[in-house]
């Protein structure tokens, strides 16, 4: 007779209640016979074979090839691959008894326990079940694929999840585990930021790839990766451990961010919180993404334009880098209020983009168009604090001369001896040359054009040729 093959299967209910296993081979007579008292399971071990269960025995599993080492109705159920019944027990592939090798536990429809050994493969089924691969988690990387019904589960280092159709709870703890989001259901996801407790677990990053599932990722850890590029589902995630990178997908999302962060945002209108600062938050592609922006003093933040539409609005901490200037959706920026209450030093840089974009400036604040390489679109920049001497700047970042930047800029509320002008190389004699062409509005609420020397054309509703006159004669007009 060959060596039996695969798992070394325990299975027990739990209770006071012991278990009997009896072979039907679909040929012989059945192995055992019931134990009065016992819980019966019938073991079918004929490929193809289905479950018909003969009198006495609560359950039956199919197991191809299996066997019971050593014989008897109290010994170890081996085989390549367990399917469990309606029953509820628990199934662990004990690592002591000699010669297993992997095997495949596929769980059934009751409410069922599988305790995994290095290199088995662990899938859920339709009952409430639990997916354990942390027990073991010494003997090697595991597989864990979830089922229909509601499922946990507790992962290994290097393991890899992938949650089913139901709702799953995956602890990623022990991390260096790739995760993957489920086709239904809502998943909750654990990462590397909370304690692992079990003696021996190598640390690491996790990485989460996205599914269709609705998902909340509780906290993750340093370093762990977020890839939810092909995500549909809604996401919840709570990154505010730090240096957490993040992209998203198709599906709505809210991000919570911490130090170091970078996230990507996706194509659908979504949300994230840069209030702890010295993130990166790179726009999406499609939607109206809204951000908040740093609360930290000297923790500023980096926006980075993309073609959704942009909503973002100041914290406490200010200092942050709005740099749009390759983005090419419409954007309004609050630059000067927290909610109700106007902040008193915000000095935030703003770089438009090519689309329309509304700018409510603050304290402090620089405020402008992009770059050579995209200068344009029609632009609202406005004076919008009403804090006494408040003082902010407007103009262009543009370093080329010319007729590059095609921008239309209004700016509105300018506080003539507090607000200022900027072009990129400034010079008394350009600053003389700009104002000397200024022109009057000539429709419209009264006011000054000016051309900036990249083409960038800026009307300053309310101030007249003549008091531009008089500011650049003061050194009040530019300053770099």
């Amino acid at each position: 007779m060959a060596s039996p093959t695969g798992g070394r299967f325990i299975i027990g209910t739990g209770t006071s209640q012991a278990v009997s296993l009896a072979i039907n081979d679909g040929t012989n007579p059945i192995s055992q016979s019931p134990v009065a008292g016992n819980f019966n399971i019938e073991v079918f071990t004929a490929t193809g074979a289905t479950v018909s269960l003969a009198p006495g025995f609560q359950d039956g599993v199919l197991d191809p090839g299996g066997t019971i080492v050593p014989s008897g109705a109290g010994g170890v159920l081996s085989g390549t691959s367990l399917t469990l019944g309606t029953g509820n027990y628990a199934v662990t592939d004990n690592t002591v008894v000699g010669g297993r090798a992997p095997a495949t536990i596929i769980l059934g429809s009751g409410t069922q326990v599988a305790v995994g050994a290095g290199g088995d493969t662990l899938q859920g089924g339709s009952g409430t079940q639990h997916l354990d691969a942390i027990q073991q988690f010494a003997g090697g990387a595991e597989t864990i694929i979830g089922g229909s019904g509601p499922t946990t589960v507790f992962g290994g280092p290097g393991d890899s999840v992938v949650a089913g159709a139901g709702n799953t709870y995956i602890d990623g703890t022990a991390g260096k585990m790739a995760i993957g989001v489920g086709t239904g259901g809502t998943d909750s996801i654990v990462g590397t930021s909370s304690t692992n407790t079990i003696s021996g677990a190598a640390s690491g990053p996790d990485t989460i790839s996205g599914g269709s599932a609705a998902v909340q990722i509780q906290s993750l850890g340093k370093g762990d990766v977020v890839n939810f590029a092909n995500q549909t589902g809604n996401a919840a995630i709570n990154a505010a451990v730090g240096n957490v990178g993040a992209t998203l997908g198709g599906g709505a999302a809210t991000v919570f961010g911490g130090a170091g962060d970078t996230i990507n945002l996706g194509s659908v209108t979504q949300y994230a919180d840069g209030g702890a600062g010295q993130m990166t938050i790179t726009d999406g592609s499609g939607g109206v993404d809204n951000v908040f922006g740093s609360n930290v003093a000297g923790g500023a933040d980096t926006f980075v334009g993309g073609a959704a539409a942009l909503g973002f609005n100041p914290e406490n901490g200010g200092g942050d880098l709005l740099n749009l200037a390759g983005s090419t959706g419409n954007a309004t920026i609050n630059a000067f209020a927290n909610g109700a209450t106007q902040l008193g030093a915000v000095n935030d840089t703003i770089m438009a983009g090519t689309g329309s974009d509304s700018v409510w400036g603050g304290p402090g604040d620089r405020i402008g168009v992009g770059t050579s390489s995209t200068a344009g679109g029609t632009h609202l920049f406005d004076h919008s604090t009403s804090i006494a001497g408040a003082a902010m700047a407007f103009g262009t970042n543009d370093s080329v001369t010319g007729t590059s930047s095609t921008a239309k800029v209004t700016v509105t509320n300018f506080a003539t001896g507090a607000d200022s002008l900027f072009y990129q190389n400034e010079t008394a004699g350009t600053n003389s040359s700009i104002v000397a062409s200024a022109t009057a509005t000539t429709s419209g609420p009264a006011g000054s054009v000016i051309t900036l020397p990249d083409g960038t054309q800026m009307t300053l509703i309310g101030v007249s040729t003549t008091q531009l006159t008089a500011l650049n004669g003061a050194s009040l007009l530019f300053k770099p």
